[in-house]
C-alpha cells in the first residue's frame, strides 16, 4: 500500500526552480502515467490485507475458516443487551448472587449487561391514576422513568427475586405494577391481539424460597408469566430453589450457582440466534 501510494506522487516538471518537487494541482490524476500503476498496487495491497495475509491463521476443524472474515463477521453481529433485575432487598440475598453468576454467564458469552437493583430506586407504586392510557408511559416521574427505557431496549430480561409469603418481593411487585403503562401500551395503544402475537424477547426468571412446599412458586410464576407478556418478553426458564433463607445459603450449593451461569450463558446464545 506504501509503494502505491508513493506511486501516486505527481512532480509538476514544468514549473520553475523554485516550485521543482512541489505537487502540481494542474495535472489531471487521472490522466497521468502513475495512474494505472498507482490503482493496480492499492487494488492488490486491499487484496493481500483483506484476504491472503488474515487467513493465514485459518481456524483449525472441519471447514477451516477465515480469520478475517470470521472478525468482520463478528463485527457486523449485533451486540445482545441483557437487563438483569435484581428484587431482592439484601445485596448479598441468595437469589442476588445466583443473578450476579447469571450476570456472569451473559457477560462471558458476550452480551452487555445493565443491572438494576430495586432496593436502590426510588419507586412509588402504581396509584392507578391511568395517565399511561394516554401515552403508554408512566406519568409519576421518579426512578422508574430509566427503568421503563431499559426494559424496551433490552433484547433479554433476568429477573430475580425471593419468595415471601408465596409470592415475589415488595420492591419486584412495585416494578410489575408500574408496568402496567407497558401494558397499557401493548394492548390498549398498539392493540396487540392478546395471546395472538408470540414474544419477540426471551426471559429467564430466578427465585429461592425458605421452605420446600410443593406449591411454593405455583403463584408467583404465574405472575411472572403474565408480567414478562407485558413488556413482550417470553418467560423462557426458571430456577427454582426451595431450602435457601438466610443470606449466603446458596453458597452452600455450588451447583445452584454454576447452573445460574450456564443459563445466563445460553440465554445471549438463544437471543443470538432468534
Amino acid at each position: 500500500m506504501i509503494i502505491g501510494l508513493l506511486a501516486c506522487r505527481i512532480f509538476d516538471t514544468n514549473n520553475g526552480p523554485k516550485d521543482q518537487g512541489k505537487i502540481t494541482s494542474s495535472i489531471s490524476f487521472k490522466n497521468h502515467v502513475y495512474f494505472p500503476i498507482a490503482l493496480l498496487w492499492l487494488k492488490l495491497c486491499r487484496y493481500l490485507f483483506s484476504n491472503i495475509v488474515p487467513c493465514r491463521f485459518a481456524r483449525p476443524g472441519p471447514g477451516g475458516g477465515c480469520l478475517a472474515r470470521d472478525v468482520h463477521i463478528k463485527m457486523e453481529t449485533k451486540m445482545v443487551r441483557i437487563l438483569a433485575i435484581y428484587g431482592s432487598p439484601r445485596r448479598k440475598g441468595n437469589t442476588s448472587l445466583l443473578l450476579k453468576r447469571a450476570v456472569q454467564g451473559a457477560n462471558e458469552a458476550g452480551a452487555e449487561v445493565e443491572e438494576v437493583v430495586l432496593r436502590d430506586l426510588k419507586m412509588s407504586p402504581c396509584l392507578e391514576i391511568y395517565g399511561c392510557k394516554e401515552t403508554g408511559r408512566c406519568v409519576i416521574q421518579d426512578d422508574f422513568q430509566e427503568v421503563y427505557d431499559q426494559i424496551l431496549a433490552c433484547h433479554g430480561l433476568m429477573l430475580a427475586s425471593p419468595i415471601f409469603f408465596y409470592t415475589v418481593s415488595a420492591h419486584t411487585k412495585i416494578l410489575m405494577d408500574r408496568c402496567q403503562s407497558l401494558w397499557a401500551k401493548r394492548y390498549w395503544l398498539e392493540k396487540t391481539p392478546i395471546g395472538k402475537r408470540k414474544a419477540k424477547r426471551k426471559g429467564l426468571f430466578i427465585a429461592a424460597g425458605a421452605t420446600r412446599g410443593k406449591r411454593l412458586f405455583e403463584g408467583t410464576l404465574l405472575s411472572i408469566r403474565y408480567f414478562f407478556d407485558a413488556l413482550d418478553v417470553e418467560l423462557w426458564r426458571s430456577l427454582l430453589y426451595r431450602g435457601l433463607d438466610f443470606e449466603g445459603d446458596v453458597l452452600k450449593h455450588p451447583e445452584y450457582l454454576e447452573e445460574a451461569y450456564r443459563e445466563g450463558s445460553e440465554l445471549v446464545h438463544y437471543q443470538e440466534n432468534s
